[in-house]
């Protein structure tokens, strides 16, 4: 079953034998469970982050802009408590009202799926979820990784949402910019030919909880270990949150200093 997706994904040898190895590990005959309850709640996923980033880019492309005509309030604060702090307070409140925005609307959504559906299947194997999968991990699990995906993707999306407003000093630029991305990972489409652009596009955090059958078969390698999407999400988004919060605090520095 792998190797017809081998070549669809440009998979290397490494990758294959990895992949070859989990499906030789699945004992065989099985029996398939139902994990229809399960399908129902990975269904929500992708919806409410799409939402929730859409909240975000409204909410918050306005906490930096317009500081550059009227910076009166930016350079008060700097100068009575520092710019880390006036900055890193900004930033602190985005983040919260990020993740509690995130947090309701992901409740508000899984909630009813589990009242009228159930959690029934939860100890099933993933590929029971996921046929072309081929991993034993428990859904229960899985989703505990779908749920963190979920929540560093808020949080990213209010980080960037707030750097773009500072760079762009324009609410609607930081909210266009980031209505772009979300119609991009949406439907846009990058080759997989092209394999560096194609990985790096399928682990933006929309497209990671993707709904489909057909997972993202390519593999990082990390310290002689091979991570699925799932596992290397979240690595890359604290990586690139704190990567955006540095270059945050540098421009404020050198344009309120």
């Amino acid at each position: 079953m792998i190797g017809e997706f081998a070549d669809a994904f440009f998979l290397t040898r490494e990758e294959l034998k990895h992949w070859e190895d989990l499906e030789a590990k699945i004992s065989k005959p099985f029996i398939y469970r139902s994990t229809r309850d399960i399908e129902n709640l990975r269904a929500t996923y992708q919806f409410t982050l799409t939402i929730t980033c859409m909240l975000i880019a409204v909410f918050l492309s306005g906490s930096f802009a317009g500081e550059t005509e009227i910076k009166t309030d930016a350079l008060i604060y700097s100068s009575k408590y520092g710019h880390i702090y006036a900055v890193g307070t900004k930033l602190t409140a985005g983040c919260t009202f990020s993740l509690i925005i995130g947090i309701l609307l992901l409740l508000m959504t899984h909630i009813p799926v589990i009242i009228f559906s159930g959690l029934h299947g939860l100890d099933a194997p993933w590929y029971m979820v996921m046929p072309f999968s081929e991993l034993s991990i428990k859904a229960g699990h899985m989703l505990l990784l779908h749920t963190l995906v979920f929540i560093l993707g808020c949080v990213l999306a209010g980080i960037l949402t707030m750097l773009l407003s500072l760079l762009f000093d324009r609410s609607m630029g930081a909210a266009g910019t980031i209505f772009a991305i979300i119609l991009f990972d949406l439907f846009g489409n990058i080759p997989t030919s092209m394999r560096v652009l194609s990985q790096i596009r399928y682990l933006t955090p929309i497209t990671v909880l993707l709904n489909t059958n057909v997972p993202d078969m390519r593999l990082t390698k990390i310290f002689s270990r091979y991570l699925i999407s799932f596992q290397t999400a979240p690595i890359l988004y604290v990586l690139l949150g704190m990567i955006l919060i540095i270059i945050t605090v540098r421009i404020f520095r050198r344009r309120y200093r």
